[in-house]
């Protein structure tokens, strides 16, 4: 191979090194078979030091060792930003022979790491007298400005590399307070609807028709109303902080005729203040290899769905299977969702519905399909506007072995 045809494939190889080693080794490589030296030598500034990083040679020279900057010919090269050539390092007063002594070098030939400002320089050594060419001062300085190209491109994936833990740190504290801040927001909330609701019951049963007594029960449902929103949004945190935490847990036969049951009863409150009675349709249970509360919480979205949408009308839950695949159908009989919406609900943010009409962050849906995705499962919906619509998740029942967690 000729100089020129060494001098591309270095400059190649340097621009793929991703660390200092990967770039010392094309280096120590490239600049002997370069000039066809004895050895060749990678050196870096440090300061007031020359640290010799990496070496290739006939003997043993100076790998891993620093030296001051004063008393080193590299310093020379780094401090004047312009090569040097001596043919008999025993007659120049910039060479330190008591370091050379041990050494096999007779000659060198040494150019700088950037002529401004340098970072560190490329030596070449013989073990016989000889003075480099300017043809081999050359290609050696062409390699060392490629080599500068290189380490630039170090300094500036280290950065990047720092950037990015950076921002995932501020990312994991972001979503911690998010987190902490929902279950801190969510915990009152249960109990302030309760205590609505009762005295929305005591206002009615005592049968006061009177005009203070009607202004105070609109009051009351209104802010039980604006309780019920704000536990949407808050439960929308909740379900995101789930994803961005990336919380898929442990797996184990879970009978999803029990998750729906719990989610069922857990949504009677809002069922029976909407009038909005749920059926579980009678059938086989099936069992599954999930997780429980990743599959909970995503039946509790889509039950939260038709609720929210369904219009006070009655909502019908079916578990079925088929070919090893669990199924399960919620269906309402409310407001729908036009075909031209029906892909677009799935994704994060995105709403079938104005938000002024309806709460939440437009998340519940986008959470659902992520969870049973993680599962190996699909979701989809059969829906025309004012049909009310039929959310159906697919799951399968045994873990495949690349969804392990």
């Amino acid at each position: 191979m000729d100089r020129a045809s060494r001098l591309v494939d270095a400059v190649q190889r340097l621009s793929l090194a991703r660390d200092l080693e990967g770039v010392a080794a094309v280096v120590r490589e490239a600049a002997r078979g370069l000039t066809g030296a004895d050895g060749a030598t990678l050196i870096l500034r440090e300061g007031e030091l020359c640290h010799y990083v990496d070496e290739d040679a006939i003997g043993p020279l100076w790998k891993g060792r620093r030296f001051p900057i004063e008393r080193c010919v590299g310093g020379w090269v780094m401090k004047n930003g312009a090569p040097v050539v001596i043919e008999d390092i025993f007659d120049d007063a910039r060479v330190a022979v008591e370091v050379f002594k041990p050494t096999f070098v007779k000659s060198l030939a040494i150019v700088p790491i950037r002529t401004t400002s340098p970072v560190g320089a490329i030596g070449n050594y013989w073990s016989a007298p000889h003075r480099a060419t300017d043809d081999e001062v050359r290609i050696i300085q062409a390699l060392a400005d490629s080599t500068s190209v290189a380490l630039e491109n170090l300094r500036l994936y280290e950065e990047l590399e720092r950037r990015v833990v950076e921002l995932d740190r501020a990312v994991q504290a972001r979503d911690a307070f998010i987190a902490v801040a929902s279950h801190a927001l969510k915990t009152p909330l249960t109990p302030l609807a309760l205590q609505v609701e009762s005295a929305l019951a005591l206002l009615h049963g005592r049968g006061d028709g009177s005009a203070l007594a009607a202004k105070l029960a609109s009051k009351l449902e209104s802010a039980s109303r604006q309780i019920d929103r704000l536990g949407l949004l808050v439960g929308n945190l909740l379900d995101l902080t789930h994803i961005a935490f990336d919380c898929k847990g442990a797996r184990d036969a879970v009978s999803l005729r029990a998750i729906v049951a719990d989610v069922v009863e857990r949504s009677r409150p809002l069922s029976e203040r909407l009038g909005a009675p749920v059926t579980v349709v009678d059938g086989a249970d099936v069992v599954g290899h999930w997780n429980r509360l990743r599959i909970e919480l995503a039946v509790e979205n889509v039950l939260s769905n038709a609720l929210k949408f369904g219009e006070g009308k009655p909502v019908t839950i079916a578990i079925d299977h088929h070919h090893e695949v669990a199924e399960l159908f919620v269906r309402d009989r409310g407001i729908g969702i036009a075909r031209e919406h029906q892909l677009r609900i799935f994704e994060q943010f995105e709403r079938a519905v104005p938000t002024s009409h309806h709460g939440g962050l437009g998340l519940g849906l986008w959470v659902t399909r992520k969870i049973v995705e993680e599962h190996g499962g699909a979701i989809r919906v059969d829906s025309d506007n004012g049909k009310g619509s039929t959310f159906t998740l697919e799951l399968p029942l045994a873990q495949r072995a690349h969804e392990a967690p």
